[in-house]
């Protein structure tokens, strides 16, 4: 199938280097936390009422500075995490991130936005460092990678006379060009089926209105329940939030804004399984609380995410999801040997003609 080979040929050295890079930024993220999380000391003190802690923390900061959610600590005598926008250099805001000790109010580590060097890779994995032509091209990526994925299975399966081994794996003893098709087929088969599930569910997460428009009419979301319990300060909010949905903690805050009272929070199941969190609007004035549990929509999508990033089946997944960012270059480099073996192999042969098909000399 000379036209589908070099469809796949072309296809993946003009988008192999996209892939690629997709990877590699893929394989780092997975570590996220690990690699941009400063590592701060536990306290053993009491921690600080919410509203206390948020007032410290604000003074610590530049005037006009707002801090829009708060992160409680995830373990005992663990840091708060307070996210915040305050005005840059330029003028415009920048997103920053303090860890707060829960029990002092104290500002033990600070990060902006930008600043780290895998806050770069994150831009670079879903194409925002080009804007949002850049996010467009990153999230539509998934349907030419799909579409080499189909064309090299078909071409797998076409292995002509070469026996099934070549195809499934590395085979000791090959040489010149052989060897470089084994490799190429051999990782292109194993990473097939998640390459592909990487795709979709990527695409899944840049196009995040698309996909719960398709699959929304599919799937009821649960009713929301409301009570009204007077006034509220944050720590009865969350007290609240906890005692109506005892499966669950509070992960993070969205909090008041320019008089506003309103506090959105968001509950995730204490278990740690995989799932969209639960919501709950208190309003802190009148007491009025609106709660619901994540509508199924939004709990495929807590899967994909899952899926996508390693963290729905342990360390094992994560480990596995590192290991695939790593097949897109992988199978760019053993394309690249295959040319380059094929343009000797025909050079080789353009020199060995007979002597006496050239033209006679005068």
């Amino acid at each position: 199938m000379p036209r589908l080979s070099s469809i796949h040929r072309w296809g993946g050295l003009v988008l192999g280097l996209w892939f690629a890079i997709a990877g590699l930024s893929g394989t780092a993220l997975v570590w996220w936390h690990e690699l941009a999380d400063p590592v701060l000391p536990s306290t053993s003190a009491a921690p600080l009422p919410l509203g206390q802690l948020l007032k410290r923390a604000n003074a610590d900061l530049p005037p006009d500075s707002l801090i829009h959610r708060l992160l409680p600590a995830a373990t005992p005598g663990g840091a708060v995490q307070l996210q915040a926008l305050v005005p840059g250099p330029d003028g415009t805001d920048q997103r920053l991130t303090l860890w707060v000790d829960a029990g002092s109010g104290a500002v033990l580590a600070r990060q902006v936005w930008g600043e780290h060097w895998v806050h770069v890779l994150y831009q670079l994995h879903d194409g925002a460092l080009l804007g949002r032509a850049g996010a467009l091209a990153a999230g539509l990526a998934g349907l030419p990678l799909l579409a080499m994925l189909a064309a090299g299975l078909v071409l797998w399966q076409r292995r002509y006379a070469l026996p099934l081994r070549e195809a499934l794996g590395p085979v000791a003893g090959l040489r010149g060009l052989r060897r470089w098709r084994n490799l190429h087929r051999a990782l292109g088969f194993w990473s097939l089926l998640p390459l592909t599930l990487a795709a979709l569910t990527g695409m899944t997460l840049s196009f995040p209105d698309t996909t719960r428009a398709l699959l929304d009419p599919l799937l009821a979301a649960p009713p929301a329940r409301w009570e009204k319990a007077g006034p509220l300060t944050l720590d009865a909010a969350v007290a609240l939030a906890e005692a109506r949905l005892p499966q669950h903690r509070v992960a993070w805050l969205d909090l008041p804004a320019n008089g506003d009272n309103g506090v959105d929070m968001a509950l995730l199941p204490r278990d740690g399984r995989v799932a969209a969190p639960a919501r709950l609007h208190a309003a802190l004035r009148s007491g009025l609380v609106e709660y619901s549990l994540a509508a199924p929509v939004e709990q495929a999508r807590a899967w994909f995410m899952a899926l996508h990033n390693g963290a729905a089946l342990g360390l094992g997944h994560r480990l596995a999801i590192s290991a695939l960012g790593l097949a897109p270059g992988g199978l760019l480099l053993l394309g690249l040997a295959m040319g380059k073996r094929r343009d000797a192999q025909a050079a080789a042969r353009q020199a060995d003609l007979p002597r006496h098909s050239a033209p006679a000399q005068g």
